[in-house]
């Protein structure tokens, strides 16, 4: 009896298993729509600031001091877009590696529910036939105890 309760017991790890892997499947894709949003939040102000450089571009006759004061604020949004573009791609690729997870962990959660259902199939035969071998063994005594009499119990 304890190949049975050795079977459940490890039955119990594989279940236990794939609950951790399915916790950190759903951390992962709370992580996922976190950076999407915040992906899309930076790309959001990318647009802004390309729209607020194509607005300062000089057009016309402009005195000397407008110019440059548009050329300076040009710079400022300049340095932000390009820090705005590192983000995203730092972003983008925290995003693909966390995509990356998502697929190790199914994949892991994949194998434990095979391994699982293997050993249950396995086990749950064993138990079938235990059981068999368990009522013949029953009818052999009745069988016996009929023949014979009681007279050896």
């Amino acid at each position: 009896m304890s190949v049975w309760r050795k079977g459940r017991q490890l039955n119990a790890l594989l279940e236990y298993k794939k609950t951790l892997v399915n916790c950190q499947v759903s951390k992962i894709n709370k992580r996922l729509s976190e950076i999407q949003s915040l992906l899309e939040e930076k790309i959001f102000e990318r647009k802004a600031i390309i729209d607020e450089i194509n607005s300062l571009t000089p057009t016309g006759v402009l005195h000397r001091s407008d110019i440059y004061q548009k050329i300076r604020r040009q710079g400022v949004l300049l340095s932000k877009q390009q820090l705005i573009y590192h983000q995203i791609n730092e972003l983008e690729e925290d995003k693909e590696k966390n995509e990356l997870n998502v697929q190790v962990f199914l994949h892991t959660r994949n194998v434990l529910e095979k391994k699982n259902h293997k050993f249950r199939s396995y086990f749950r035969h064993r138990y079938i036939d235990f059981r068999i071998r368990s009522e013949n063994n029953i009818e052999s005594e009745l069988h016996e105890t009929i023949s014979y009499g009681r007279e050896k119990y």
